[in-house]
C-alpha cells in the first residue's frame, strides 16, 4: 500500500525532492569511510531458489516482539495496525493524529488514525550498516511469506459459503440492533431517546440519567423552543440595491391545497414564526407540493428574493475532511437541532421582505424560513458556539452535528460539555433525530465507524434499483449518485465514461450497447462489492482472518473483535435476527472448530 511522498505531498515539495536528487549526481559528497558490504553462498543456506518471496521477518518494537512484518521497498510509509498496538500495550495518546488517507496500487483506501514513533529494531534475521558500523544481516522468513501469498491467493478465489448458497442479493439491510429505543419522561411515555444497545449496563445507566437530567434540552413540540438572542445571531438580507422589488400575483390554489395552506398558516401563527404584513414591497406565493405519503407539503418560492441577495463568501468545511475525522473514535453521537433554521430570528429590517400571499392575508416570517440562502448563517452561530470544540470532541457541518469520543469512558464529559453549550445558547435538539452513544451510524451521506467510513447502503441501492436512463436528465442523476460513492469505487471514471461522453456536447441522446454494458457492469460492482450490510460486513472480515490463520496452520486463536453485535451474537449472549445472520454465525463456529483454542474479545 503506497502512503504519502517522502518529499510532501504538494508538487512545489515533490520538485524540491528531486532537486536534491539531481544536484547530489552533480556534486557528490565525500564518503568519510568506506563500508565494504559483501554477500558470499553462506548468505543463500536454507534459500529456495529462484527467490523473489516478500521480505518477511521477526524485529522488535519498542519492548515488544513483533512477528510477519513485511519489509516493501516499494512502500512510502510505515505501517503498523492498531490492534498490533493494543497488544503491544502502546499509550495511544503518544499518538499524533492525523487526517489522511493512504492509497494502495488496487485503488482501495485507508484512513490514517495518526503517526507515532517507535524505536525499531532488526538483527539476527539483508545486509545493512548498523550500529558501531557493524554490518547487519536480516534473513526472511521465506516459509512463512510463501504460505502467506498461498493463503491471500486462496481467499482472493474462493467465494464466501453464505454468499454462494445465497441468490443474488440487491437488497442492502440496514444495521438496526444498534441502538434501543429509552424513555427519559414517565409521565410522558411518548418522549423516547435512542441509545447505544451495546454500552456497558454502567455506561448506558449513566447515559440514560444524563438525558433524563437534561430533558429540557430537548424541544417535543415547536411551544418548547427558544429562540437565539438576536445579539448572538440573527439572519440578515443584503439585497442588492440595484434590484427591484418584485410583487408576485396570485396563483389559484384548489381547494385541497387551499385548506393545506390554511393548516400550515394556523400552525405558524401559534408557534410565533410569521406574522401578519400589510402593503409588502417583496410578494411571492407558496408552492404546495403533495409527498409520497399523501400529506401536502407547504414551501415559499423565494427565488425573487434570492437572485437580489449576493452570494456569501464565508467558507464551509470540506465534508470529505469532516467525516474522515470521524475514524478511530470508540463511541459517537449524533444530534440535529429542532427545526434547527426556524431558532434564528430574522432581523427586524428583513421581516418584510419575506411576504407571501396566503389563502387568508399576507404573512412574513418572523423566524428564518426555509427557501432562503441560510445555510451560512447557521454555520457561522455553530461555529461560534462550538468553536473550542470542533476538530476535537465535535464536528459540525451546517445542522449535522457530531460529538466524538476516541475512549469510551471520556464520552459523558464530552456530552456534558456540550450540552452546557446548548443550554447557554437556549438551542433545542430534535429527540427523533438524536442517537447517543453508538460506534457507527450515518453522517453527512456516509456510515462512519471506529474502523473508518463505509458505503451507505441507501446510496448503493438507489443505484441498484435505477433503471437504464431513457435521456439526459436521469443520465445526470445517475452519474450524480455515482458520485457520491466516488471514494469506494476504484477507477470510478473509467467505469462511466460512456455516460460521461453521452452528456458532452448538445448530441442526440442515444443509450447504445456499450452504455448498457458499462451500467450493468457498474451495478454488478456495487452488488458484489458491497453486498453486506455493517454487521454482515464485520461478519464478512472475521471469517477471512480465520481462514487466512487456517491457512498459515495456526492452532490457537485469540481475536480482539471491535463489534461488539458479532461478539455476543457468538458468545450467545444475543440473538440472531434474520436467516442470512444466523448463516454467517454458523459459518464462523464452523471455522472455530478447527483450531485447537479460540477466544473471541471485543
Amino acid at each position: 500500500m503506497g502512503g504519502l511522498l517522502p518529499g510532501g505531498d504538494s508538487v512545489r515539495a515533490v520538485k524540491d525532492f528531486r532537486r536534491q536528487a539531481v544536484t547530489a549526481q552533480k556534486w557528490p559528497t565525500q564518503v568519510e569511510a568506506d563500508h565494504q558490504i559483501s554477500f558470499s553462498a553462506a548468505d543463500t543456506r536454507g534459500i529456495s531458489m529462484p527467490h523473489n518471496d516478500p521480505l518477511l521477518i521477526d524485529i522488535g518494537i519498542g519492548e515488544f516482539q513483533v512477528t510477519k512484518v513485511l519489509v516493501d521497498t516499494g512502500s512510502s510509509v510505515d505501517l503498523i495496525f492498531r490492534d498490533t498496538l493494543d497488544k503491544m500495550g502502546i499509550d495511544l495518546r503518544d499518538m499524533k493524529p492525523s487526517s489522511h488517507t493512504l492509497t494502495g496500487f488496487n485503488g482501495s483506501s485507508e484512513q490514517m488514525i495518526g503517526t507515532i514513533r517507535l524505536p525499531v529494531y532488526a538483527g539476527d534475521c539483508v545486509k545493512f550498516l548498523g550500529k558501531d558500523e557493524i554490518t547487519q544481516t536480516i534473513h526472511g522468513d521465506q516459509r512463512a511469506a510463501r504460505e502467506l501469498l498461498i493463503a491471500a491467493v486462496k481467499l482472493q478465489q474462493s467465494v464466501s459459503l453464505v454468499n454462494s448458497v445465497a441468490k443474488s442479493i440487491h437488497k442492502i439491510y440496514p444495521q438496526k440492533e444498534e441502538f434501543r429505543d429509552v424513555r427519559i419522561d414517565e409521565a410522558d411515555l411518548t418522549k423516547v431517546i435512542r441509545v447505544g444497545a451495546f454500552l456497558s449496563d454502567e455506561m448506558q445507566s449513566q447515559v440514560i440519567s444524563f438525558l433524563k437530567a437534561n430533558a429540557s434540552t430537548f424541544a417535543w413540540t415547536t411551544s418548547d423552543m427558544k429562540w437565539i438572542d438576536p445579539a448572538v445571531a440573527s439572519h440578515e438580507l443584503n439585497i442588492n440595491p440595484t434590484f427591484k422589488p418584485i410583487r408576485q400575483k396570485r396563483r389559484k390554489l384548489g381547494p385541497e391545497r387551499s385548506k393545506a395552506v390554511n393548516e400550515v398558516v394556523d400552525r405558524l401563527l401559534e408557534a410565533g414564526f410569521i406574522a401578519e404584513v400589510r402593503y409588502p414591497e417583496w410578494l411571492v406565493n407558496p408552492v404546495v407540493v403533495k409527498k409520497k405519503i399523501g400529506k401536502w407539503r407547504i414551501c415559499v418560492d423565494f427565488t425573487d428574493l434570492n437572485k437580489a441577495c449576493p452570494k456569501d463568501s464565508f467558507p464551509l468545511l470540506h465534508i470529505d475532511r469532516l467525516v474522515e475525522s470521524t475514524a478511530g473514535n470508540e463511541l459517537l453521537t449524533f444530534m440535529d437541532a429542532f427545526s434547527g433554521y426556524n431558532q434564528i430570528l430574522m432581523h427586524p429590517d428583513d421581516r418584510e421582505k419575506t411576504a407571501s400571499i396566503m389563502y387568508m392575508g399576507t404573512y412574513c416570517y418572523k423566524v428564518m424560513p426555509l427557501g432562503l440562502k441560510k445555510r451560512i448563517t447557521y454555520q457561522r452561530l455553530v461555529n461560534r458556539m462550538f468553536a473550542n470544540k470542533l476538530g476535537d470532541t465535535m464536528e459540525v457541518y451546517i445542522d449535522n452535528m457530531l460529538v466524538k469520543s476516541l475512549h469510551a469512558e471520556n464520552h459523558l464529559d464530552h456530552l456534558r460539555d456540550c450540552f452546557r453549550t446548548w443550554n447557554e445558547f437556549r438551542m433545542k435538539l430534535n429527540p427523533a433525530k438524536c442517537t447517543f452513544g453508538v460506534t457507527s451510524s450515518e453522517f453527512l451521506g456516509y456510515i462512519v465507524t471506529q474502523r473508518g467510513i463505509v458505503a451507505n447502503p441507501k446510496q448503493i441501492t438507489a443505484i441498484l434499483h435505477l433503471p437504464s436512463p431513457r435521456n439526459s436528465r436521469e443520465v445526470q442523476r445517475l452519474t450524480g449518485r455515482i458520485a457520491a460513492l466516488n471514494r469506494f469505487i476504484s477507477r470510478s471514471t473509467d467505469k462511466c465514461l460512456p455516460f460521461y461522453e453521452l452528456l458532452r456536447g448538445n448530441k442526440r441522446f442515444i443509450w447504445d450497447e456499450k452504455c448498457e454494458e458499462a451500467f450493468n457492469q457498474l451495478k454488478h460492482y456495487r452488488t458484489f462489492g458491497f453486498v453486506a450490510s455493517n454487521n454482515e460486513a464485520e461478519y464478512e472480515s472475521l471469517i477471512a482472518g480465520l481462514r487466512l490463520a487456517k491457512a498459515v496452520k495456526a492452532n490457537r486463536i485469540s481475536a480482539y473483535y471491535d463489534s461488539q453485535l458479532v461478539v455476543s451474537q457468538y458468545l450467545g449472549d444475543c440473538d440472531v435476527r434474520n436467516d442470512r445472520m444466523d448463516a454467517y454465525l454458523k459459518l464462523v463456529k464452523d471455522l472455530t472448530r478447527d483450531f485447537e483454542f479460540f477466544e473471541i474479545t471485543k
